[in-house]
């Protein structure tokens, strides 16, 4: 059993957590859509930045060919998160909290650890999204696996070099290659 007669001194509650960072949603995924459908469609074309070809004036054009396109239609999952307040978790302090006299009455715990996990949940969703726009810019398709999904949604991209642990610089490696 605590003794709560023993002095005691909090010098300062120290919380480290990273701040969310978001290079690949901020740079390459700035302007995001939101459809009010669970399905989406969306069509995509590869080789549209072709360079116009030379030709002799006397030759005439050459035809270029169409680029063909693809559609895709899928049915979006659901990120929900959540957490629970159960009667043992407000019979704890918080953090920082004083152990015999803090003033915080059971609401007053229930309100801020909402507010807390609120902020938590949103950091979970937040680091979601950055890590399906890095799968989709570093692999051309995104993974999804969870509770009652496992699904791939595969954009199709072609031009994705791929290095194993032989590909390392060593004094023969073909840089410009």
């Amino acid at each position: 059993m605590k003794d709560y007669y023993e002095p005691k001194t909090l010098m300062g509650v120290i919380r480290k957590t990273i701040p969310v960072r978001t290079f690949f949603k901020t740079r390459f995924f700035n302007n995001p859509v939101t459809f009010p459908t669970e399905t989406v469609s969306f069509e995509y074309q590869e080789g549209r930045r072709i360079l116009a070809p030379y030709v002799n004036p006397r030759i005439g054009s050459e035809v270029i060919e169409r680029e063909e396109y693809s559609v895709q239609s899928y049915e979006t999952p659901f990120i929900s998160p959540s957490r629970v307040i159960t009667n043992d978790t407000l019979a704890q302090k918080l953090l920082g909290e004083s152990e015999w006299d803090s003033g915080f009455s059971p609401e007053d715990r229930a309100a801020k650890i909402a507010a807390e996990d609120i902020i938590f949940l949103q950091d979970t969703i937040w680091r979601r999204e950055e890590y399906m726009c890095a799968r989709v810019k570093q692999d051309g398709k995104l993974t999804i696996k969870g509770r009652g999904v496992n699904k791939t949604v595969n954009y199709g991209f072609e031009n994705i070099a791929t290095l194993d642990a032989s590909d390392r610089w060593t004094p023969t490696f073909d840089i410009m290659g």
